[in-house]
């Protein structure tokens, strides 16, 4: 009879890597010899344990399995420990679970059957228990996939997918709150996509785990969008230690997707530590980002505009920190550029803090924004611009002002949820629903004013409720 086999390899960076074969022995010689994904960049690799299975079925459910679990539970696999994989099973609450209850390579034989047909088929959410496990304490590529649909997860529109969406959300959100997040926005061409991958590889050789979040803009046309600021960002993408989710705006105002405060506490809870969020980039209205945000950085580009341009009320005025990007096409324009921004931020910290003598002896202990100059296709300048943003986070935790920053974040997300569900509930009401037909026809002929249609809507919602 045929044997089939499910085992674990050692990398040379410590991770774990577990496959399944009918052929152990030509199996594992391609992976010493590089030719299979995932090790094939970290060699050597070490064999470290492999378990027998009648039938590919009970190979491929146990394979499956292992990969969904923590380095601890594989560690006691390899060590032959099955008491210890309970006890970690049980302290993770998951005996409840049939498909993530622990299986002995016997068992899995057994119980193969039923482990497949319990697996969600293509489309659907796994179950929140499985997702939650793998993005707090999982295997690389394992949590990568587990990030991805719960993001997905979160930005269904299905009244099913809502509850489960919000458990989990709330399941994660004690593993929140330890990262930094970063806003970057700019008009289109400015460069936002190039610098942030430079940046994240610079990140990344610092010991930092990135996170990006871009937002696509959705056509208003057909509702899509192309979703290719990844493709920019070839080297991060492909990083381990990097993740980069595009998300469409749907029609979201204000730079970002509904869901993206949602999608920067999964990347948290998933331990990365710095979490980018880059904005459409449509222009001075992009302002919704500095509000989810510990820092807004704002991209701009030599020759944008005059001092009156400069000192315009919007997007300029909430800037953290401004990079004049580009600046080796031009040094005189990128100069003058950044002169301008200089004193327009000047005059808007002296519009919107005037100081007593009490503020002023404490000048230096509060964040007053930058401008600085570099080249992100060069690679200039990415160290300067982290040493300002490491100066702002060390002086706003030291004053208070980053934790006050998200308690505000905090509720304005809370209205902003309230806001949203306001709208749908009023545009599901009944009694909306049977006089919309009415007010838009008369809206349409000319005969009933917009305002006029759209209070005897409301008061149709209100005597409802």
């Amino acid at each position: 009879m045929k044997s089939f086999y499910v085992y674990i390899l050692r990398c040379s960076d410590g991770s774990y890597y577990c496959g399944q074969t009918d052929n152990i022995e030509a199996r594992t010689q391609q992976h010493f010899a590089g030719e299979i994904g995932y090790t094939a960049t970290r060699k050597p690799v070490e064999l470290l344990w492999q378990g027998e299975f009648e039938t590919r079925e009970g190979a491929i459910a146990f394979e499956q399995q292992i990969k969904r679990w923590s380095q601890a539970k594989k560690e006691a696999l390899i060590a032959g420990d099955w008491n210890r994989i309970q006890e970690l099973a049980k302290s993770k609450k998951t005996s409840s679970h049939p498909e993530l209850s622990v299986l002995s390579p016997v068992e899995g034989v057994e119980r193969s059957a039923r482990l497949r047909q319990a697996q969600p088929e293509r489309g659907e959410v796994t179950d929140k228990f499985d997702v939650l496990d793998r993005i707090l304490d999982g295997e690389a590529m394992a949590q990568r996939r587990a990030i991805a649909k719960a993001i997905t997860l979160l930005e269904s529109t299905r009244t099913d997918h809502r509850v489960q969406a919000d458990e989990l959300l709330t399941s994660l959100l004690p593993h929140t709150g330890k990262s930094f997040r970063l806003g970057i926005s700019g008009v289109p061409g400015v460069g936002k996509s190039t610098f942030i991958e430079v940046l994240g590889l610079y990140l990344i050789k610092l010991g930092h785990r990135v996170a990006v979040l871009t937002i696509d803009p959705s056509s208003t046309v057909s509702g899509g969008s192309i979703l290719g600021d990844k493709t920019r960002m070839e080297m991060l993408s492909v990083h381990e230690r990097a993740y980069i989710r595009p998300s469409p705006s749907r029609g979201s105002l204000g730079g970002v997707a509904e869901k993206t405060r949602e999608a920067m506490l999964v990347c948290e809870a998933a331990g990365y530590d710095v979490v980018i969020v880059e904005t459409v980039g449509v222009g001075q209205s992009e302002t919704a980002v500095a509000n989810m945000t510990d820092m807004f950085v704002l991209m701009q580009l030599p020759n944008a505009g005059d001092d009156l341009q400069a000192i315009k009320k919007g997007v300029m005025e909430l800037a953290d920190l401004v990079i004049i990007n580009k600046a080796d096409i031009d040094a005189d324009a990128a100069m003058r550029a950044e002169v301008q921004i200089t004193s327009a931020m000047r005059l808007f910290g002296l519009a919107n803090n005037a100081m007593g003598q009490v503020q002023a002896a404490a000048f230096d202990s509060f964040w007053h924004a930058q401008v600085l100059q570099l080249s992100a296709l060069h690679n200039k300048g990415v160290d300067a611009f982290w040493a300002a943003v490491t100066q702002f986070k060390t002086l706003q935790t030291a004053n208070g002002k980053l934790a006050e920053r998200r308690k505000q974040q905090a509720l304005s997300w809370m209205w902003e949820r309230v806001e949203a569900g306001l709208k749908q509930a009023f545009r599901k009401d009944p009694a909306v629903a049977s006089l919309l037909p009415k007010m838009i026809a008369g809206v349409v002929s000319g005969k009933l004013p917009a305002s006029t249609a759209a209070r005897n809507l409301l008061a149709a919602q209100q005597i409802r409720a």
